[in-house]
């Protein structure tokens, strides 16, 4: 059986080209209102050049850099695949391997670490294990493990990040980046849940527990009460990320 893609790709895709990696779906948590509030050139220089600069320690596991990098600098680097489409990056696994899939996870983690220090860029993100089909070349992702990465991100209600079945069961059992944890959830019908799930453990990222503080935003320690009455679900991630840092972390207790 083949599988033919027309879009941007000219060949032809048999199955056997189709892998089973790990996967990590990651959202820049409100990118609209981010885009609304601020100038383009301040959004460039600002805040997406220092995610460019996190993603670049993420990717290379080196000291953050002073200037800004370009994408071929992001991607100059053979730990783990990545893509970034507007306000959603993707890490992937470069081969099957527990390695492999561990980079994956430990690139999530220092993102989402990173990220809390910034509060207009903070990241949620989910991690499947699946079959997935990758054409770097011309921007071309397809796969279940896709699905599944995207559809769990988007049911959590924190800023963090967890891992389906699947992904659980293909990474060490005591890798540092997760904790098993109740992860808060939206249901189809929009109640709140939480279910014991492998969650990535971003206190995991050294930090002094006199300096960090888990602030509301650039100027605001917690939000106003008019803006928690009108904004619930945004105050309630808020407020779970906050209890999983006071739950889980080992540089602050």
């Amino acid at each position: 059986m083949l599988l033919n893609f027309r879009a941007g790709y000219s060949g032809v895709i048999t199955l056997m080209e189709l892998k089973k990696k790990m996967v990590a779906v990651c959202d820049l948590l409100g990118f609209s209102n981010l885009v609304e509030g601020k100038g383009l050139k301040d959004i460039i220089d600002g805040d997406i050049g220092y995610l460019r600069k996190i993603l670049f320690r993420c990717l290379h596991q080196e000291d953050i850099p002073e200037n800004a990098p370009t994408l071929n600098e992001l991607c100059d680097q053979e730990r783990v695949g990545f893509a970034w489409f507007s306000d959603t990056i993707i890490f992937y696994g470069i081969h099957d391997s527990y390695e492999s899939n561990l980079r994956v996870i430990e690139a999530v983690g220092w993102l989402i670490f990173h990220s809390m220090f910034k509060a207009e860029i903070r990241i949620r993100a989910g991690i499947s294990y699946g079959e997935l089909f990758v054409d770097p070349k011309n921007s071309i992702y397809i796969g279940q493990a896709i699905v599944d990465a995207h559809r769990l991100e988007k049911k959590q209600l924190w800023v963090g990040g967890a891992l389906t079945d699947s992904a659980s069961e293909n990474t060490y059992p005591d890798n540092p980046w997760l904790v098993p944890y109740e992860v808060p959830l939206r249901t189809k019908n929009g109640s709140r849940t939480t279910k014991d799930m492998m969650a990535i453990n971003w206190t995991f990222g050294i930090h002094d527990p006199n300096a960090f503080n888990l602030k509301w935003s650039v100027s605001e320690d917690e939000p106003s009460l008019d803006y928690s009455k009108e904004n619930p679900d945004i105050v309630e991630k808020w407020l779970n990320t906050k209890n999983f840092h006071k739950a889980v972390c080992q540089f602050c207790k």
